[in-house]
């Protein structure tokens, strides 16, 4: 699909599940999602190097009224006796990691694994062998693309969104990149797609119709709303063989966001959230924000979900910080954040919803997805009060039948400091200290571990944690950090014999470092 300026000729396929009418979202809420937006809004980067990048904010995003009311979260009381890890070699890759895009992991198969990341502007790869080796490669990037001509600090602002790693050739690694160019004069550019060519599989570039200092009007109007072809492919004709009809559809379309995925095998799709008008009577328009899945530049992309916005110009929301991870059957799973919910869904070989979307409430961050033997989990964290976060979980067994509900992750094997009075991980007994931003690992043998950052979001200390399969801590906790750093993001890679690889980013003199740390974990108890 590509949508450019005023023009706007593109071909999709369209699937509508339901609709229904957005409620007005609370301001906080509107103002807080940028990583998808981001989910913590960055600060801006006056240019492309890669000392620039380390002011910028990490993944996620809280609300202005939650973090008014932050306070330090009171750390955990550290378990006693020995370590539950033993530390072998440790790496610092680099310096101007930029947390902003933090760490996308993908299986390259045959044990080797890709870190995607970005230092500074320009993309990079971690590639990890089976062995734990490692060799952190700069992606190339095609001389004609625009992913190769950031804005000038005069003209405005680059945020990389993503990157993905797809395929490693030798000693040429493949990413995708996702990102937006924001321009003093309102202009705009969200793409997603290869780094190494100039084709963008799916890209917005031009002045956003709400950021116009005036309201378009006369052929300037009709230009931004003019029709484009697209196959109907509406979910009632799946049962009624193949159908290949092209139609026309008027109405203003922007890509909002983006972000790409990877199996690692050959296989790449894109999840990203769109705004579209269509002129109703009398030259009224109806807003909408609709979610949808493109498996290419040249293939036609699925419209899947729309929720129709409330008033014109519309309180502005999108679908935000989502993310993806397939089955082994081909189907995917996906979840993204609109306003203050979760909202997962499962989508066949055909890219459409094979049926609708879950909603999970909680004003989430970014999730994360993982493998679990036959199962995929994924875990997150959301807001509550004084700016702390509190650690989530779900489990999508393989009927890939979506739970009625998010589980409470309990990371206090022994409750030091918490005695459970009421109730197994309720709020009452949590509220002096934060934990976010969680990652999960089914090691080499079977064990399961999750990683978080606890304390400050963005800034906080490493935890690591034996956990079962309901999310519930069964050892002692390890501090990843001995050295006062503190991290922003972390991933855990499984090597041999049940060691795992911690790659994070933390905070260092030479500003965000990329950090690799071999463990050697027995689960202890307290």
């Amino acid at each position: 699909m590509r949508l450019t300026g005023g023009r706007i000729s593109f071909s999709h396929l369209r699937v509508h599940d339901f609709r229904r009418v957005a409620p007005l979202l609370p301001l906080v809420l509107v103002a807080a999602c940028d990583r998808g937006s981001s989910d913590i809004t960055p600060t801006p980067t006056p240019a492309p190097s890669a000392a620039a990048a380390t002011s910028a904010a990490p993944q996620g995003s809280t609300t202005p009224a939650v973090a008014a009311a932050a306070t330090t979260a009171a750390p955990i009381k550290p378990p006693e006796g020995p370590p539950a890890c033993k530390v072998g070699e440790k790496k610092v890759w680099g310096a101007g990691a930029n947390k902003l895009t933090g760490l996308s992991v993908v299986n390259l198969g045959e044990g080797r694994h890709g870190v995607g990341l970005a230092m500074g502007y320009d993309p990079h790869v971690l590639v990890v062998e089976k062995s734990g080796e490692g060799r952190l490669v700069k992606v190339a990037v095609g001389k004609s693309s625009p992913l190769a001509k950031p804005p000038k600090a005069e003209e405005g602002t680059r945020k990389v969104m993503r990157v993905t790693p797809s395929k490693v050739d030798g000693d040429k690694v493949y990413a995708f990149v996702d990102y937006h160019d924001e321009y003093k004069d309102k202009r705009r550019r969200v793409a997603c797609g290869p780094a190494d060519t100039s084709d963008a599989w799916n890209h917005f570039d031009g002045t956003p119709w709400l950021d116009r200092p005036e309201k378009p009007t006369g052929e300037e109007r009709a230009k931004l709303l003019k029709g484009h072809d697209y196959d109907r492919g509406h979910a009632e004709d799946d049962a009624k063989a193949k159908v290949d009809e092209a139609e026309d559809e008027k109405g203003y379309h922007e890509l909002r966001d983006c972000r790409t995925f990877s199996d690692g095998g050959g296989r790449a799709w894109i999840v990203g959230s769109e705004l579209e008008a269509d002129e109703k009577a009398e030259g009224a328009l109806e807003w909408k924000s609709t979610l949808m899945v493109d498996t290419g530049n040249k293939e036609n992309e699925v419209h899947l979900h729309e929720i129709v916005l409330k008033g014109d110009p519309p309180a502005l929301a999108s679908f935000e910080v989502p993310i993806s991870r397939a089955f082994d059957d081909g189907s995917l799973l996906l979840a993204t954040r609109f306003s203050s919910t979760l909202r997962v869904g499962i989508l066949g070989k055909n890219k459409r919803l094979k049926s609708k979307l879950v909603s999970y409430p909680g004003f989430p961050t970014i999730p994360y997805a993982a493998e679990d033997g036959e199962d995929v989990v994924i875990v997150t964290s959301v807001a509550k009060e004084k700016g702390h976060f509190a650690l989530r979980a779900l489990r999508v067994p393989k009927s890939q039948e979506l739970p009625k509900k998010l589980v409470a992750i309990d990371t206090h094997m022994g409750d030091a400091g918490h005695d459970h009075a009421h109730g197994h991980d309720d709020e009452a007994d949590h509220h002096d200290h934060s934990e976010t931003d969680p990652t999960f690992l089914r090691d080499t043998q079977g064990r399961r571990w999750l990683a978080f950052i606890e304390g400050k979001r963005g800034s906080g200390d490493l935890e690591l944690v034996p956990i079962d399969e309901k999310f519930q801590a069964i050892g002692k906790r390890f501090s990843v950090l001995d050295d006062k750093a503190l991290a922003s993001e972390v991933r855990l890679l499984p090597l041999p014999d049940g060691k795992i690889l911690v790659v994070s980013l933390r905070e260092g003199t030479g500003g965000t470092e990329l950090v690799s740390e071999e463990l050697t974990c027995d689960i202890v108890k307290e």
